[in-house]
């Protein structure tokens, strides 16, 4: 993942007086999909090792974790046409990981 989004950076420094409106576009939906999935694979590492050592819980809100589990899944729910409804969520104490 890193070095996707590495390369697709670079490429978007190189080329970007270069590329129309809608290119510029889809490749910063790549990088912005890279560093996303580089985050994910991280807190699932972190999550893995739940087992193994105790978590520090903290204050989260959880709107904020699902807003940003909805951004990991955006593709996925434009794909199936998903929409996603909720009311107002508590702050809760949990592993921001976990709850994400």
């Amino acid at each position: 993942m890193h070095a996707i989004a590495g390369y697709s950076q670079l490429f978007e420094q190189e080329y970007q007086n270069r590329l129309d409106k809608a290119a510029q576009e889809y490749l910063a939906y790549i990088v912005d999909g890279a560093v996303r999935m580089r985050q994910l694979i991280q807190d699932l590492l972190a999550y893995s090792r739940v087992g193994t050592r105790g978590q520090v819980l903290s204050s989260i809100d959880s709107n904020v974790a699902l807003n940003q589990a909805l951004s990991n899944l955006q593709v996925a729910i434009a794909q199936s046409n998903a929409i996603i409804t909720h009311d107002h969520l508590p702050t809760l104490l949990a592993d921001k990981t976990q709850l994400v």
